[in-house]
């Protein structure tokens, strides 16, 4: 991209947050945002300025003010403002005991079984987020010594970096985003460790996995979980996250027809992360 890409954020506060702020940041998701940093009573939304439909952000806007009094500003920042704007606002994940991430900005910190140093950017995939926090979590439980992991739709590749981080053999990154791809390669090199990532979909899957690890969007899973089981070993495990507790029916149902059986799963703020073991009956 060209250093003259522009942005553009939504600053959102809401008189309510729970659960409308989370509601609201699929929405936004699914019309060209791919960038949230929460705040205390809102957040802000970031995408390109060129992708983002901001008629479907008034819509949005309109038909959650019923819920909570939402007030907003607008803001447009050019590509190589981005690092100085994350300086301002990034703050340290936490998983006690376990994972701490942080930026490059921030001093290492003790008492922590793994460090993984990400450089945000773009690329969604923080750790703040419901979702990547509940993945991390799911794997916290799981062995990873010596085994091929994929880390489907890898944003940051901050969960292909865990897992190699937690003694896989092998990880690959797949991402659709091109910011994605070069932000995974980035931060694969700033956490020393060996993760190549390709820009694609799940048709771009190739080989077979112990591990999948799928953070995407419920419909994305819906349509791949299938493919996902086809480059899987049996006995293999795939863990996604990316929706409601609302979708659950729907994500299990899919998964138990394709031989996956519910092995754990995490909750946080109406957010879902699951865990399959790959079995079919006897």
């Amino acid at each position: 991209m060209q250093h003259n890409t522009v942005f553009i954020g939504y600053h959102f506060a809401l008189s309510e947050t729970d659960p409308w702020k989370d509601l609201m940041i699929a929405e936004l998701a699914e019309i060209g945002f791919d960038m949230f940093e929460d705040h205390a009573n809102g957040f802000t939304a970031w995408g390109l300025e060129s992708e983002v439909r901001t008629d479907n952000v008034h819509l949005i806007i309109s038909r959650y003010n019923a819920k909570t009094q939402i007030s907003y500003t607008t803001e447009r920042q050019i590509q190589q403002n981005w690092n100085e704007e994350w300086e301002k606002h990034f703050s340290p994940v936490e998983i006690p005991g376990f994972l701490y991430i942080k930026a490059p900005f921030h001093p290492d910190k003790e008492g922590f079984e793994h460090i993984i140093t990400i450089y945000p950017k773009m690329a969604f995939g923080t750790g703040h987020h419901s979702t990547t926090y509940g993945m991390c979590m799911l794997m916290r439980a799981m062995d990873f010594k010596g085994k091929n992991v994929l880390d489907m739709g890898c944003g940051t590749g901050i969960l292909g970096i865990l897992a190699l981080k937690s003694g896989a053999a092998h990880a690959t990154g797949i991402d659709i985003d091109e910011w994605a791809v070069a932000n995974t390669m980035e931060n694969s090199l700033l956490n020393h460790v060996d993760l190549p990532v390709y820009q694609g979909d799940a048709n771009s899957i190739s080989g077979t996995f112990d591990i999948v690890l799928a953070n995407i969007q419920r419909n994305v899973l819906l349509a791949d979980i299938p493919k996902y089981v086809h480059h899987m070993n049996m006995g293999g495990s795939l863990l996604v996250s990316g929706f409601y507790d609302s979708d659950f029916d729907e994500i299990h149902r899919v998964c138990l027809a394709h031989d996956l059986r519910l092995n754990n799963r995490f909750q946080l703020n109406n957010w879902l992360s699951l865990h399959y073991t790959y079995k079919k009956e006897e």
